[in-house]
């Protein structure tokens, strides 16, 4: 009886390590990359003096579909996007910024009908934000709001980044829903 918990124990932990490795990286990215984080790979670009500013964003050809109640999904359609990043300060590896984040998303609830519920706004205003790179040109940031938002934020040239942001966001009073969004911001 011992030697089977033991083997159905070492099973599972076996399965759940498996589980919970993945490949530390995806095929199709563009620096090399150790996969730790922190990384230490040299950024090309001064992040810290890239950040700082206003951005807009350049393809707003950008939809999403999201759970808003057990029968209905909210279907999301990017109207406008604009980012601000103010009091940037990066050491090595790690840095803290503070950011504006507002979005507004042509929205229409799909179920048994299409019901169109406007232009809603997603708004961040003023959220400190801790950074960690993740690789040469690379910084996950967690947002210090209620949802602890994550964004990654790529450095592509010297004006314009890729957002890709996992978000939880209320649109109504009542609804909160969880999204994922890549977004490609030009400085202005």
């Amino acid at each position: 009886m011992r030697k089977i918990k033991f083997w159905s124990l070492l099973l599972m932990l076996a399965l759940l390590v498996s589980a919970f490795s993945g490949c530390g990286g995806s095929a199709d990215t563009d620096k090399e990359s150790s996969g730790d984080v922190p990384n230490t790979d040299p950024d090309t670009y001064d992040t810290m003096t890239v950040l700082g500013g206003n951005w807009a964003v350049v393809d707003q050809e950008v939809s999403v579909s999201a759970a808003y109640s057990d029968d209905l999904t909210l279907d999301m359609s990017l109207v406008s996007a604009t980012m601000n990043f103010t009091d940037t300060q990066i050491t090595g590896s790690r840095g803290i910024t503070t950011l504006t984040l507002h979005e507004s998303w042509q929205c229409i609830l799909d179920g048994d009908t299409r019901v169109y519920m406007g232009i809603v706004p997603i708004n961040l205003d003023d959220v400190v934000t801790s950074m960690i790179q993740s690789g040469a040109d690379n910084w996950r940031c967690e947002l210090y709001d209620a949802y602890r938002t994550v964004m990654n934020i790529e450095v592509k040239e010297e004006k314009l980044i890729q957002v890709s942001e996992h978000r939880i966001a209320m649109v109504d009073d009542v609804h909160g829903i969880e999204y994922e969004a890549v977004l490609t911001f030009r400085k202005q």
